[in-house]
């Protein structure tokens, strides 16, 4: 357990870990109330790495609210789950690392997502949101959402967000963006042949449109074509 003082506070941690074959494991399910999720892939089986803090004025407090946080992780074979509750000024974050074919669901409360390396379909609602090297397609809610993807054919990818910053590799994409009248929209040419402009609107289709791409924003969307 890790104590350290802050100014006019004390910060509580503690930590844990496991270690779970990945061998039959298809979808990864991740609850968090309080905290931050990454995800980096890699070969081998899951490990699993959490960090439970908590913060007061003395450490009595925050040993109190640290040991209020609350955490399990659960495997039946083919879903693995982590959930985690936190007390009020207490956290949760978690850090895992395995396979990059995986299902994920991920849902924070209060918290950002970092994904990398990631292949398939990801569900995601957290504050903000960033993904680097993902293959496939996927649902992204949060405040901001930035991500480097590469969908296939047949993908889909649902963004919802106050800033959205997306890159794309060139392909055949049908994309919808709906924003506000205020909204700046910067999207690169990806061969449209057929668009549409409106206020805070766009919508374009490239080649046969074999991956569609719904974006809602409040604020900006950047669209940029990566090589």
């Amino acid at each position: 357990m890790l104590i350290a003082l802050l100014a006019a506070c004390t910060a509580v941690q503690d930590t844990h870990s496991e270690q779970h074959a990945a061998a039959s494991i298809q979808t990864l399910v991740v609850d968090i109330e309080n905290g931050n999720f990454d995800y980096s892939a890699r070969p081998g089986d899951f490990d699993i790495a959490l960090e439970s803090s908590g913060w007061g004025r003395d450490l009595e407090k925050a040993t109190a609210r640290e040991e209020g946080n609350s955490w399990a992780i659960d495997n039946n074979g083919r879903t693995l789950r982590v959930v985690a509750e936190s007390a009020t000024g207490g956290r949760v974050d978690a850090d895992v690392y395995g396979p990059s074919d995986i299902f994920t669901k991920l849902h924070l409360d209060s918290g950002d997502v970092n994904l990398r390396g990631l292949a398939g379909y990801q569900v995601v609602l957290a504050d903000d949101i960033y993904g680097d090297d993902l293959i496939g397609g996927g649902e992204f809610l949060g405040d901001t959402v930035n991500l480097d993807i590469e969908p296939n054919p047949g993908d889909t990818l649902l963004i919802d967000a106050r800033d959205v910053t997306l890159d794309l590799p060139p392909g055949r994409y049908d994309l919808s963006v709906w924003a506000e009248p205020e909204s700046i929209i910067e999207i690169e040419d990806f061969g449209f042949h057929r668009t549409a402009l409106g206020e805070g609107s766009f919508s374009g289709i490239s080649g046969d449109g074999a991956v569609r791409i719904d974006i809602f924003a409040t604020g900006n969307v950047t669209i940029r074509e990566t090589w």
